[in-house]
């Protein structure tokens, strides 16, 4: 009853949104789906999880990276910009990767990734 599928850009200032999934079909049906929480309720969160003074830390810090972005922009927008392409270097192939239900392994690092997490957003919900 809530579903609604557009080939448009929607309009939702009239009706913002809390959260939203997006989801990519192909042939054999869902291949992946997202969920995409507004800006809103993202801060909520951070600000639960985190406090309101670390939070405005970060947003005092944002401005700074904000402000070398735009410097950044302006300079590729002039044509300052100097590329570098590094294609195929320290690329892991799939065979070099070891997986199984409790942890993932890469190779050069000491500590295999952990599978086996408790919900960190338990108190989220």
């Amino acid at each position: 009853s809530h579903l609604a599928l557009s080939n448009q850009d929607l309009c939702l200032q009239e009706r913002p949104m809390d959260m939203a999934l997006i989801n990519a079909k192909g042939f054999g049906g869902n291949n992946a789906s997202a969920l995409v929480l507004s800006p809103e309720v993202t801060q909520q969160m951070l600000e639960k999880r985190h406090g309101k003074a670390a939070c405005s830390a970060h947003a005092k810090a944002l401005e700074n990276t904000l402000a070398t972005s735009l410097a950044h922009e302006q300079a590729c927008q002039r044509g300052e910009f100097r590329i570098t392409y590094q294609f195929g270097e320290q690329v892991l192939e799939g065979h070099e990767l070891e997986l199984n239900a409790e942890a993932l392994s890469l190779p050069g690092y000491a500590q295999a990734v952990d599978l086996m997490l408790a919900n960190p957003f338990e108190d989220m919900v």
